[in-house]
């Protein structure tokens, strides 16, 4: 069953929805609903995080709870918490820590940004000069880089004192986090790395951060004492790269700077036929061409997964066709 508890903060008012799995004891899974003055700005925020997650639309109610996540869903989820972050009424911004299986389990975290008064999506675009964004990947380049390196250099040293690693490896796995981590700075050091590099964005109160992945894929995680890289800037760091809009969101300023125009990764609103209101989910365009969307009528709320490829600059046509 779903339950629901109040938690205010700023602008907009988040509800905790919760669920607890049958004959389970574990903390309750719980999921954000926000509310707010105008409905179709929360609406624009509710849709993005339950599609993005569930694949299925946000309830119309905080009441509704989580009834419509299947079983099989929560399956692929044992565990979701939710932070909000920030909630000043000019962003808001949310975290999540959830375990994921799939052919294995294993726990990781996602962060979501919205302008608060219009529901859009944030992405480092959005925020970030081109040059900005240049700078922000050469830190985070740099950052990673040193920390690799200073590992590398650890494990090393531990192997020419002999015994066990303070992680407990022996020779060989020690061994093998070194080739780990030697390989993983080779392909950090390359041009397409940093052009690529910048990873996810968070943002705090007083701060963002920029998380990038792990050198290790799930076999190797017991060998890799560094993990998840991240790096945060405070406002007095990242303000000469902001955006005019980035400016407006983030510090303040700027106020009549206006939102990209950009649809990607964002909630979109329309109508069939000039008569039937739908609500879409646009995912971004990938290195192929190709772009994944979800889209569910109004009246019926029911997803209905389409794909297809974006077929020029020129024009900007997105065709898409149900999977």
């Amino acid at each position: 069953a779903s339950t629901a508890a109040s938690q205010a903060s700023g602008a907009l008012e988040v509800t905790a929805l919760t669920h607890t799995a049958p004959g389970k004891t574990p903390a309750p899974r719980r999921f954000p609903f926000v509310s707010g003055l105008d409905a179709s700005v929360a609406a624009r925020i509710n849709n993005l995080l339950f599609i993005d997650t569930f694949e299925v639309p946000a309830p119309a109610r905080a009441s509704d709870g989580l009834r419509e996540v299947s079983a099989a869903m929560w399956q692929q989820r044992p565990e979701i918490d939710f932070k909000v972050q920030r909630n000043d009424g000019r962003i808001f911004s949310v975290t999540f820590a959830t375990e994921g299986c799939g052919a294995y389990c294993e726990s990781y975290n996602t962060a979501y940004a919205f302008d608060a008064a219009s529901g859009r999506h944030l992405g480092l675009e959005d925020l970030f000069s081109a040059a900005g964004q240049a700078a922000l990947a050469k830190e985070i380049k740099t950052a990673s880089l040193a920390a690799i390196k200073a590992e590398i250099g650890r494990l090393k040293s531990e192997g020419t004192k002999g015994g066990a690693s303070a992680q407990g490896l022996s020779a060989q796995e020690r061994a093998a986090a070194i080739q780990m981590y030697e390989e993983c700075a080779q392909q950090r050091q390359s041009p397409d790395y940093e052009a690529s590099g910048l990873g996810t964005l968070q943002i705090q109160a007083q701060a963002v951060t920029l998380a990038t992945g792990r050198c290790s894929n799930h076999a190797m995680r017991a060998l890799d004492a560094l993990g998840e890289f991240s790096a945060s800037f405070s406002p007095e760091q990242f303000k000469p790269w902001l955006s005019d809009y980035g400016r407006h969101l983030l510090l303040g300023e700027a106020s009549s700077a206006a939102a990209p125009a950009s649809p990607w990764g964002q909630v979109l609103r329309g109508q069939i036929g000039g008569k039937l209101p739908v609500t879409m989910a646009l995912g971004f365009v990938r290195s192929d061409g190709s772009v994944n969307a979800q889209y569910f009528y109004d009246r019926h709320r029911k997803p209905i997964a389409v794909f297809g490829n974006f077929q020029s600059a020129q024009n900007g046509d997105v065709q898409l066709a149900a999977s």
